[in-house]
C-alpha cells in the first residue's frame, strides 16, 4: 500500500468514524503519511515504508477495527523510530517527563517519605521534561522530528 493510498483510507476512516478518539486516531495515521508524502524520501526508504505498510493489511476486512489500527499506528512510528531513528515532536519530553517522575518519585520518598514525594515528582518532571525538550531540539536540527501541524 503506498502512501498515499494509505492517507485516504484514513481520511476515509476518519470521516466515517462517530467516537471522538476514533478520529483522532485516523486523522493522526493520515496526518502521518501526510508528512512523509511531503518529506523529502529516497527511493529506498520510500520503498521500505511502503513495504512495512503492505505488511499490516490495512484493508482486510477482519484487521480493520479501532483497536487493531491504533496498534498498527502505534507500529508504524515504532518502526519509523527504530529504522531511520524519526521520532513525533515531543517524543522525548514526554518520555523523559514519565521517566524524571518515577525518578524523582522513588529518590524523594527515600529522602523522607511525606514531603519528599511531593518534591521529587515535581523537580523529577521538571528535569526530565527539559531533558526531553533539549533532546527534542536536537533531532529538530538533524531533521529527525516529524511534526504535526499546529491547531
Amino acid at each position: 500500500m503506498t502512501l498515499e493510498e494509505t492517507k485516504s483510507f484514513f481520511e476515509s476512516k476518519s470521516k466515517e468514524a462517530t467516537r471522538k478518539f476514533h478520529k483522532r486516531t485516523y486523522k493522526g495515521f493520515a496526518e502521518l503519511c501526510h508528512i512523509l508524502i511531503d518529506r523529502p524520501l529516497t527511493e529506498i526508504e520510500r520503498n521500505t515504508i511502503e513495504l512495512e505498510l503492505k505488511g499490516y493489511r490495512l484493508k482486510a476486512l477482519e484487521e480493520n477495527t479501532y483497536a487493531k489500527n491504533k496498534k498498527k499506528l502505534n507500529r508504524f512510528k515504532k518502526f519509523l523510530r527504530e529504522r531511520f531513528g524519526w521520532v513525533t515532536s515531543g517524543y522525548y519530553t514526554t518520555l523523559f517527563m514519565i521517566l524524571g517522575m518515577v525518578l524523582g518519585q522513588s529518590i524523594g520518598l527515600s529522602i523522607h517519605p511525606s514531603t519528599g514525594l511531593a518534591i521529587g515528582l515535581g523537580t523529577g518532571m521538571s528535569v526530565g521534561m527539559a531533558l526531553g525538550a533539549w533532546r527534542d531540539q536536537a533531532l529538530k536540527k538533524e531533521n529527525k522530528v516529524l511534526e504535526f501541524a499546529k491547531k
